[in-house]
């Protein structure tokens, strides 16, 4: 910055131009500081975002490394596979050229040689296809060669410019970064560096996509893991709530029908207890209401002597106000009930109305009686006839035939009835089988489920042995990498000390911290910052040490958590055999293990796909279980059952009672002929029988008349009730005045209460033209009967023991009426005076509580207007203490933005030359263990190329050398050479050698001796 000092009037105009001049050249080389500092800082972000490229660079070296060391191995296994098969042939040719020699011996060789070119055509294809990608993998490489030797050249190029244009001798990137960290000036008016060439992206956007598809692929194998896993939970889930659902809707209709038969106990008992409980709460709203006339004539005493003060006088005006309120809606709760009332009136004339005319068809009945019986006489004229007797008889024969014809009917009816029946239970039975067929079937699909889960273990145990060796190679690169930053420390202290002896510089103590640090390591640190007398050297050495130890127990932490991680990880592995080997008693789930999902991701589909199809079963057959619940529950809601048992005793007792009915239709047509032979004697019981029916009217009419007299008194007594009700509503109307919480809580009983008694009301009447209607069809039966008089004499009879049923059932009515009403009495004075005890004890409460909160109140008024004068000081010394604060703030924050950009800066160098580090270490660390996964390889192929050439007789080229090959080849290898020494044994036990001996000797000894004899 510049200063402008303040120059006199006086001055001369020479010296403002040459201030001016002056100020303009400072203006441009300010411009040109600020271009080439624009400049520089573009190139180090050029430089930053290199080392990124770097990163993605180095990646795909690697990975093309791996590819060419796949290729390469590919290679060395296809060539020893040719020369194998090659030495195989040769080995052919010769025994077939021997076998030609033998003349016992003679095969075809067009065959075998067609073989043989078929195998070279393909060995050579392969060697083809392997000779092409090895050539492309050789173009990739060459082309990634040339990258890197243009990165190269463009770095290099960098350095050198850098070198020129700083001054300065650079070897590296790091140093470049380091040095324009720290911000040095560059010479004056020295142009801008060359920009490095743009590197090509399009193979590394190729290699990122390979990446993602790898990723997203190990992302849809764990997806479809924990997809498995949950169609398993689910599965058991389910079938778990099925369990559940099925009890809770047993124990739920059990329960319903106890709470209805409950409920209908409770509702004939609570009918009883409210009307006893109001007649006690009238009477205690009684009590209170005189109560509380004394205490207000008290209160008016008082007050004219003058004991209250006026708080107490206001409170209780707002009382007096807030009774009036109250009394005000009783008055309309009051002026509703009047009107209910009179509904109740009319409806009561509308009672007495229809009584009336139910006299009324009373007396036409009568008239219609002395009628029929002047008929009746007529027909005891006509039935001194034989015609008509003969008709009769015939009209009777008709009847028992039509009723003979019905019960085949119904018989037959039945007899359908339980062919229905028998095939719904067939029905039932197949369906039966048919669960139990999906149970087996489920049954072998968990077994299949228990194989796959088996699988999946082994290949997680190999999962976990490949991690576990990861992390020793891990382990051993953290070893590494520690013993290099040990080396790097040292040097950096060498250097630190030779930097010291030339000139020690002083750094700043935000510089000791870092934005990404934890706040523990910050603290830890900030002893030592503020420690001035020690050197800079050693303030490093013991800040690093202590970033060290933080970090290192940081590392540690997480390596616990690591291992618990992987204590849960075998957990996990335990749970999932658990739930494999269930599932393995299912037939879908057969041979399912850990390996084989792993191998063909596949069966983790076909797993999802017969869970799936398991649930669509069970769904299925829990729909025809419904279907087949519904069918047995209409049939049982028809039988009038409940179980199984109850179904078929009912259908035993159906088949019993057809067979019976058949028996008393075979009874009837013998009756028939008997009854031919009584009818003769039946005209004498006629007679009789009329004489009879006069007396049943008479007794019929006497009954009518006390039914008549036994409706007025109730009417009577509905008199009384009203007249009570109304001196009620009239005492309601006096505590309406007074009380008004009390008279709502009241009100919705009585309209409880009300309502009751409506309904019993409507009973009440629909009882009454039930009986009327009954009565009318009673009428229309007798004439019915007097037209016929055989079948009315029984029915005569029939409804006379219902009468006399009802007329019983009423009087016990009545006097259960009586017992109730005066229950109610009872029960209305006890509750009355409880209630104006209850209501005495409260006001008395509510009085001394007031008063005693009126006192804590004043005191409380007293403290407050103290506190309040307090805080008021305290607040005035607050806020001078606050503008202070947020001048001091401000200042801060200026401060810290200053030392928020310099910590920036130094960040990114730091996370600069970590990268560069980290990357180089990466590099060799990777190139070591490629290498001694190469070295490994190649003898491992060695091994397996050594044998298989050594037993080339029993390997097949055509098939890859891997694990599975050469066990295989040994287990071939084992079985021949026990095979051999079998046959070598059984050749000695025959020839009686020793082992010592030799058996070809011993042959050719035979051979000769064989010879020589003949």
């Amino acid at each position: 910055m510049f200063s402008y000092q303040s120059f006199d009037p006086q001055c001369t105009d020479q010296m403002n131009n040459d201030d001016i001049t002056n100020m303009h050249q400072l203006q441009q080389e300010i411009d040109r500081l600020r271009e080439e500092n624009n400049t520089l800082r573009t190139q180090f972000n050029e430089v930053s975002s290199m080392s990124d490229q770097l990163e993605t660079i180095h990646q795909q070296n690697i990975q093309l490394t791996k590819q060419i060391r796949i290729a390469n191995s590919e290679r060395d296994d296809l060539q020893r596979r040719l020369d194998i098969s090659l030495q195989r042939n040769e080995e052919i040719k010769k025994q077939r050229e021997q076998e030609k020699i033998t003349p016992t011996i003679i095969k075809n060789t067009h065959d075998d040689k067609s073989i043989i070119e078929k195998e070279r055509i393909q060995w050579q294809n392969e060697k083809n296809a392997l000779t092409l990608k090895n050539s492309e993998l050789l173009q990739l490489l060459t082309n990634e060669q040339n990258k890197n030797a243009e990165i190269q050249k463009s770095i290099t190029s960098l350095i050198s410019t850098s070198n020129n244009y700083f001054q300065t001798s650079f070897s590296t990137i790091q140093e470049i970064s380091s040095y324009i960290g720290q911000s040095p000036r560059p010479p004056c008016r020295l142009g801008t560096p060359r920009k490095d060439p743009e590197i090509s992206k399009s193979t590394i956007d190729s290699l990122n996509q390979k990446i993602k598809k790898q990723r997203s692929e190990i992302k849809e194998l764990k997806k479809l893991y924990n997809m498995s896993e949950q169609h398993s939970t689910q599965i058991q889930n389910e079938t778990k709530k099925s369990k559940e659902e099925a009890d809770n809707i047993i124990t739920e209709l059990e329960g319903k029908l106890t709470q209805l038969q409950h409920n209908f106990q409770l509702q004939e008992l609570q009918s009883h207890h409210e009307l006893q409980m109001r007649d006690n709460q009238i009477r205690n709203l009684q009590d209170t209401i005189h109560e509380l006339q004394q205490k207000q004539s008290d209160t008016q005493s008082d007050y004219s002597k003058g004991e209250f003060s006026t708080n107490e006088i206001n409170f209780m005006k707002k009382q007096l106000q807030s009774y009036k309120d109250k009394v005000h809606e009783y008055n309309k709760t009051l002026t509703q009930m009047k009107h209910e009332n009179s509904q109740l009136q009319s409806q009561l004339s509308e009672a007495n109305n229809s009584a009336e005319t139910i006299k009324k068809r009373l007396a036409n009945s009568e008239t219609n009686g002395t009628n029929l019986l002047a008929e009746n006489e007529n027909i005891k004229c006509s039935l001194s006839t034989l015609q008509i007797e003969y008709d009769k008889l015939q009209e009777q024969y008709q009847t028992s035939i039509s009723q003979i014809q019905s019960l085949e009917s119904s018989s037959k009816q039945n007899e359908t009835n339980q062919l229905e029946t028998q095939s719904k239970i067939d029905k039932l039975n197949n369906s039966v089988s048919i669960l139990e067929s999906a149970c087996e079937k489920y049954k072998n699909e968990t077994r299949t489920l228990y194989d796959e889960r088996d699988k999946i273990i082994t290949i997680l145990q190999k999962e976990n042995n490949l991690l576990k060796s990861y992390e020793v190679c891990f382990r051993k690169l953290s070893d590494e990498n520690k013993s290099i930053k040990k080396n790097l420390h040292a040097e950096q202290f060498k250097i630190s000390n030779q930097i010291v002896k030339q000139e020690e510089i002083d750094i700043p103590y935000t510089s000791w911290f870092c934005k990404e640090f934890p706040s523990e390591l910050c603290n830890m640190i900030n002893d030592t910052a503020k420690n001035n007398s020690l050197p800079i050297t050693t303030k490093l050495r013991y800040i690093l040490a202590i970033i060290a130890k933080f970090y290192n127990k940081k590392l540690k932490d997480c390596e616990t958590e690591h291992e618990d991680s992987t204590k849960y990880d075998n957990q996990k592995i335990k749970v999932l055999e658990q739930l494999l080997e269930k599932l393995s008693g299912i037939d879908k789930f057969t041979n399912v293990s850990v390996e084989a999902l792993l191998s063909d991701p596949s069966k983790i589909v076909n797993i999802s796909s017969s869970i799936d199809q398991i649930k669509v079963t069970i769904e299925e057959k829990e729909s025809e279980i419904t279907k087949v619940n519904d069918i047995l529950l209409s049939i049982y809601t028809k039988l009038s059952v409940t179980t199984k048992e109850e179904a078929l005793n009912t259908l035993d007792r159906l088949i019993h009672t057809l067979e019976q009915l058949k028996n008393q239709v075979d009874h009837q047509k013998v009756k028939m002929n008997k009854q031919k032979k009584e009818f003769a004697t039946f005209k004498s019981v006629c007679l009789s029988q009329q004489k009879e029916i006069e007396d049943i009217v008479n007794d019929q009419q006497e009954q009518y008349s006390k039914m008549v007299q036994e409706r007025d008194e109730l009417l009577a007594k509905l008199k009384e009730t009203e007249l009570a009700n109304n001196t009620l509503s009239t005492d309601i109307s006096r505590l309406n005045n007074e009380h008004k919480e009390s008279l709502n809580i009241h009100e919705k009983k009585c309209d409880e209460v009300m309502s009751s008694m409506k309904s019993q009301i409507d009973e009440v009447k629909n009882q009454y033209s039930q009986e009327l209607n009954s009565k009318d069809q009673q009428i229309m039966d007798m004439q019915q009967k007097i037209q016929q008089q055989e079948k009315e004499i029984i029915q005569w009879k029939r409804t006379a023991e219902l009468l006399k049923k009802s007329k019983i059932e009423k009087d016990n009515q009545l006097i259960e009426v009586t017992t109730k009403a005066q229950e109610m009495e009872r029960t209305r004075q006890e509750k009355l005076a409880r209630e104006k005890a209850s209501l005495k004890a409260q006001f008395e409460q509510l009085v001394n509580h007031t008063k005693a909160k009126n006192e804590e109140l004043r005191k409380l008024v007293l403290k407050t207007t103290k506190s309040l004068e307090e805080t008021q000081k305290r607040n005035k010394e607050l806020v001078s203490s606050c503008t202070q604060l947020s001048i001091e703030n401000q200042q801060h924050q200026a401060k810290i933005e200053g030392m928020k950009e310099e910590l920036e800066r130094e960040h990114r160098l730091m996370d600069t030359k970590l990268k560069a580090s980290v990357m180089s270490i990466e590099l060799q660390t990777q190139n070591n263990i490629e290498e001694l996964k190469s070295q490994y390889d190649l003898e491992k192929r060695n091994i397996f190329g050594y044998i298989a050439t050594s037993f080339r007789q029993f390997f097949n080229a055509s098939s890859i050398l891997n694990e599975d090959s050469f066990k295989s080849l040994v287990d071939t290898v084992h079985a021949e050479l026990l095979r051999l020494a079998k046959q070598d044994l059984t050749l000695r036990k025959i020839l009686g050698i020793t082992p010592a001996e030799s058996i070809e000797s011993h042959i050719s000894k035979l051979l000769l001796d064989m010879y020589q004899s003949s």
